[in-house]
């Protein structure tokens, strides 16, 4: 099983509201996970999660009562997933040469990318090869050669809609794996500016 092929950051940061796409975390991640998850998670593992206080408890009475207290938030993070309609995933990633056959950017996305959080959590595209490239005419491409010869690096920003969640195997190691079914892919240079967009 292959990574994602280019260099990357995962560009976290705290949910925003469900009304508009919600950016997939390190923090999100495993509650996203248990919105369908086939083997759903035990809800003391994800208290381990939420809480260190309850990870460390020093004895099994502690960890009771910490427990009852981290529940409810527990049931709150995966109810707010499971109303979130559109997620993203921001990758940071060096730009890959124009393909003149194509006519377009490679993403470097195929059935085999993952992007990988803490914990033993990823993110899996379950249509990654219709966005394998980004669609940018020639003369608007080459538009960009001065800003490319200064600097490659991109964000690709991936829109799409959580469509299942189960245990795989990934690069020698049980992950347990969101599948994202992309919407949208847009590419953008480092100031801004947007190199190519496309769409389902």
């Amino acid at each position: 099983m292959k990574v994602y092929s280019l260099p990357f950051i995962i560009l976290a940061t705290i949910a925003c509201a469900n009304a508009q796409a919600v950016r997939l975390s390190d923090d999100n991640a495993p509650f996203v996970y248990e919105v369908k998850a086939e083997i759903p998670t035990p809800k003391e593992t994800l208290a381990k999660i939420l809480s260190n206080d309850y990870r460390n408890a020093p004895d099994e009475f502690t960890a009771h009562e910490l427990f009852e207290k981290i529940e409810p938030v527990i049931d709150k993070r995966v109810a707010e997933a499971k109303t979130t309609k559109t997620w993203m995933i921001v990758i940071g990633a060096q730009l890959a040469a124009y393909d003149f056959k194509a006519k377009g950017f490679p993403s470097g996305f195929s059935e085999s990318t993952f992007i990988p959080f803490n914990r033993g959590y990823a993110v899996m595209f379950s249509n990654a090869s219709d966005f394998s490239l980004v669609p940018v005419d020639m003369a608007t491409a080459k538009g960009l050669s001065s800003s490319l010869q200064r600097n490659r690096e991109v964000s690709i920003t991936v829109e799409g809609a959580l469509i299942s969640s189960k245990e795989k195997e990934l690069n020698y190691s049980t992950n347990k794996v969101v599948f994202i079914e992309i919407n949208k892919v847009t590419m953008k240079l480092r100031d801004g500016t947007v190199v190519g967009e496309k769409t389902k």
